[in-house]
């Protein structure tokens, strides 16, 4: 059997109870319809087992899965649970962009976490299922009570519905995102899947140097051709060299403009810009707007 898209404009476009969130939680609690067969999406998904047992098949790999696991899978991986008896799963969805504007510019591309999100939030979408650098992260949180207490903070906020819960289930799924890693990140419980390549060194090296790296430092720095180096950035992102630059300035030039009294001037030269003429064209070609404008809207 084809495995099929779950894409992020249905989802977050179309189902009722999730249109216009930018994060989505959803419940398998008492399932009078099978669950999905084997699938895959263009955004990222976590599901966590709050009772009882299932199954799971992500990228051809088995588990048995209990309470107190957490599951992360990355977009594109395709995946299959079965459901054993009567377990009560949460599903938290969450688009690819959101993580690159709430939750990338904090990260320090020194962990593994970081590559996870880093790594899987810039590739190329594709028609099809694939495998990445990382596919998936399972955690065994145990009986940690303060998962659960959040998750289900974030699934009551979502079902008050008013004009404040999109920014409020925002900021609660990144700091949950944030002491999972605190709690767990170094966990000998921890499973992950995924490939390791030396291409994939460039865009780690990128992610940590884009304030300054140009490409001809970059192929200098690895021993390559630029033309080489080019092609491989292209052939993992779908992006260019530059394009790939834009993506991970943009959110960080967000966050600056929502969270500091920065100047535009400043903002620009942190990122790595030779002028705020070059930041105020990008930013506006990227968000639509200028980052005045963008700044006085919120």
């Amino acid at each position: 059997m084809d495995k099929f898209l779950f894409s992020e404009s249905f989802v977050f476009n179309e189902l009722k109870p999730f249109k216009n969130f930018n994060i989505a939680i959803d419940t398998h609690f008492n399932l009078s319809d099978p669950p999905p067969p084997e699938h895959y999406h263009d955004f990222f998904e976590m599901y966590y087992v709050y009772e009882g047992e299932c199954e799971d098949t992500i990228a051809g790999d088995y588990f048995s899965l209990s309470r107190g696991n957490l599951v992360i899978i990355a977009p594109y991986v395709s995946h299959y649970l079965r459901i054993c008896g009567d377990p009560k799963i949460i599903n938290i969805y969450i688009r690819k962009t959101t993580i690159n504007e709430i939750f990338l510019p904090f990260l320090t591309g020194n962990d593994f976490f970081s590559d996870f999100f880093l790594w899987n939030s810039i590739l190329q979408h594709t028609d099809t299922p694939r495998t990445g650098i990382i596919d998936y992260i399972i955690i065994n949180t145990g009986d940690d009570a303060q998962i659960s207490e959040e998750i289900t903070e974030m699934f009551n906020e979502q079902s008050l519905n008013d004009e404040y819960t999109g920014h409020i289930m925002e900021n609660l799924i990144s700091v949950f995102l944030f002491r999972i890693i605190r709690r767990y990140g170094k966990s000998p419980l921890l499973k992950y899947k995924g490939q390791n390549s030396d291409k994939h060194r460039y865009i780690s090296y990128i992610f940590k140097n884009f304030r300054t790296v140009t490409l001809k430092q970059l192929a200098k720095h690895f021993s390559v051709s630029i033309a080489y180096c080019s092609r491989q950035i292209k052939a993992l992102t779908g992006k260019n060299f530059y394009e790939l630059i834009q993506t991970i300035r943009m959110p960080h030039s967000r966050y600056l403009l929502l969270s500091t009294d920065m100047k535009i001037v400043d903002i620009s030269y942190s990122l790595g810009f030779e002028n705020p003429e070059t930041f105020i064209r990008n930013f506006k070609k990227y968000f639509g707007i200028t980052p005045s404008q963008f700044r006085n809207s919120k």
